[in-house]
């Protein structure tokens, strides 16, 4: 829940759709005090419509890695670290291993950026680039990853094909 969610919401954006099924298993070491109420490793896939998907895997052991990678037909991208809050790298290459110009993004307090934005919807009334919905929609997720792994099955996500505007008052 705390860590899994990056990948969920990267892979979300990066579709620009919703992933229809989720297959997963988790792991704890046993005897380890420090996942006696938190699972300490989940590996899951994301299914879409198309037939693509994405294969994440989370740790709370493990964090030294943290990095994303997004394969084409004859490319690769990602970034490498992806989740920390800064001193993001972005990667790029064909598969034959051409590095492409990697972009070089100015480092911004990504805290104020969202403070900034949010108090601007605030004063003019607009909705958020990031409204609520998206976090539910990945939270959604989350609850069919965790039945997936408790079935040992494959979970169809119904919930956001039927998941309509959600109106706050």
């Amino acid at each position: 829940m705390d860590l899994g969610i990056y990948c969920i919401n990267t892979v979300r954006y990066l579709k620009g759709e919703e992933p229809v099924w989720v297959f997963a298993n988790m792991y704890s070491t046993p005897g380890d005090e420090r996942f006696k109420e938190v699972e300490e490793s989940v590996t899951f896939e994301l299914g879409f419509a198309d037939g693509t998907f994405a294969v994440c895997s989370t740790s709370y052991s493990t964090h030294k890695c943290q990095r994303y990678r997004c394969f084409t037909n004859n490319a690769w991208f990602g970034m490498d670290p992806a989740f920390p809050y800064q001193d993001l790298k972005i990667e790029i290459s064909t598969k034959e291993d051409d590095k492409f110009p990697v972009p070089v993004i100015t480092p911004k307090n990504q805290f104020a950026l969202m403070m900034d934005h949010m108090a601007k919807c605030i004063i003019e009334d607009t909705e958020p680039d990031t409204p609520g919905e998206e976090g539910l929609k990945d939270h959604l997720i989350i609850d069919a990853i965790y039945k997936s792994a408790k079935e040992k099955k494959i979970v169809e996500i119904d919930a956001l094909q039927e998941m309509k505007e959600i109106k706050t008052v």
